[in-house]
């Protein structure tokens, strides 16, 4: 595996990346106008659960199948097909669960009008599940191409299409539902281009065709099923570590609207712009680094098989990801005024509090980045089990401390400023620790070590 094809991808992965945020970020300036800040909250009550939902239905296909197919690449296919029936099936239960749960899950968050905009969305979780797949399928081969251009489609039809609806067509005179609307077609056609683009390579290599069983269904070893049950098992610890940090988010949600409206401010506005203005500037840098915890998992595999090169590359994509994350969050504490004058002229007297929110979050940049690596580098070594736990003890501070300090009237909304900061920097100390502990010998390793 040649190093400068590692760096390529991660290279070209956090480019797409970062036009997609881009996007997503200048999508805020025409949205924060045409919804309202209020309006805008109710948008972004509704996706807390959809990533939650999307974590628990696909998050953990592209760096589990990318780990598998980096081992295997002569059996890329059989797991593709295997990855597709599994989570085909999760992600349309999923589908389901959120629109049928749609009124209750919206009345929980305290505000009912949310529903029809779960249910507009709900079709997205399907679509993102199978997306999910090809990514993995092509990531394993370090070809990042495809998943950084369907990336782009989604946000561009997203930007393009709900501008559209929003001053054009409104869909039932509602705005919200309009938005989200156009997130569903984004991901519909970002599906299309991910297919076409499989067939074409399919068709270049002469492979076996995806949608012809070459082997028997139900035989226990290669089979669709059995390449299903590895996929599944590679894949379902990471969705559960996956999982951890949106419903974190989603409970959050609930509570700090409550508390905020408990002593006079209007929460779901509040609560937009932290989520909507100043949560989307932070996750710019953020996705520079997202190329590199990406190749992190199929690099480490691919490195772990042929037995080389392993701890001297880990290292290095944790120290890239450490620098250009320190860039970025010294970007978002100077440049903050600029950002949100260019970005956000619309939010009026918010923009002050979305100008300090960004300033508070900007350490934040650097741990949720180190954090992206380091669970990338656990997953490739079969140590998801640790990043899961600490995941689990770093969001359960994060809830209680935002609990405790959101109804705070005086720090209000910057009590969850605090508790997110809190939340990721403890899940980097921890997961340094089990890194360094025990992430340098993988069980073989160990087992090889005690014959």
């Amino acid at each position: 595996m040649k190093i400068n094809k590692v760096y390529k991808g991660a290279l070209c992965l956090s480019i797409g990346t970062l036009i997609t945020k881009i996007l997503g970020a200048l999508y805020r300036v025409p949205l924060t106008k045409l919804m309202g800040v209020e309006l805008l909250g109710v948008y972004q009550m509704v996706f807390p659960l959809y990533s939650a939902l999307l974590d628990l239905s696909s998050a953990g296909v592209p760096s589990g199948l990318s780990k598998l197919i980096a081992k295997d690449k002569e059996n890329k296919l059989s797991y593709l097909k295997g990855s597709l029936l599994t989570f085909g099936i999760i992600g349309l239960i999923s589908f389901f669960a959120m629109y049928l749960l749609s009124k209750p899950i919206a009345t929980f968050q305290g505000n009912a009008i949310a529903t029809s905009a779960y249910k507009t969305l709900s079709p997205a979780v399907f679509m993102v599940s199978i997306i999910c797949c090809f990514r993995g399928y092509f990531q394993g081969q370090l070809n990042m191409t495809p998943t950084a251009i369907s990336q782009i489609i989604e946000q561009a039809v997203k930007f393009i299409l709900g501008i559209v609806l929003l001053t054009r067509l409104t869909i039932f005179n509602n705005k919200v539902v309009s938005a989200i609307f156009a997130v569903v077609v984004g991901e519909f056609l970002a599906l299309i281009y991910l297919l076409i683009v499989f067939l074409i390579n399919n068709k270049r290599q002469k492979t076996t065709t995806l949608f012809k069983l070459s082997k028997p269904l139900f035989i226990e070893r290669d089979s669709v099923v059995f390449y299903a049950k590895s996929v599944f098992k590679s894949a379902m610890p990471i969705m559960v570590l996956s999982v951890i940090f949106p419903l974190g988010c989603m409970l959050e949600s609930s509570f700090i609207i409550r508390f905020l409206n408990s002593y006079g401010l209007n929460g779901v506005t509040v609560y937009g712009v932290y989520t909507g203005t100043a949560m989307t500037v932070i996750n710019l840098p953020v996705s520079v680094c997202y190329g590199l915890s990406s190749v992190t998992v199929p690099t480490i595999s691919g490195a772990l098989k042929l037995g080389k090169g392993k701890l001297s590359t880990e290292r290095l994509l944790i120290l890239l990801t450490f620098i250009f994350a320190l860039l970025g969050a010294l970007a978002c504490l100077i440049f903050a005024p600029l950002v949100v004058k260019i970005l956000f002229p619309s939010l009026g007297g918010y923009q002050s509090l979305a100008v300090k929110l960004i300033r508070a979050l900007s350490p934040s940049v650097i741990f949720i980045a180190l954090l992206q690596t380091l669970h990338s580098v656990l997953i490739a070594k079969g140590k998801t089990f640790y990043a899961i736990k600490t995941a689990v003890i770093s969001v359960v501070v994060k809830v209680v401390a935002t609990a405790l300090l959101v109804s705070i009237p005086n720090v209000n909304i910057f009590g969850a400023v605090v508790a997110n900061t809190l939340c990721y920097l403890l899940a980097v100390l921890i997961n340094l620790l089990y890194t360094k502990n025990y992430g340098n010998k993988t069980d073989q390793d160990r087992a090889n070590a005690n014959r």
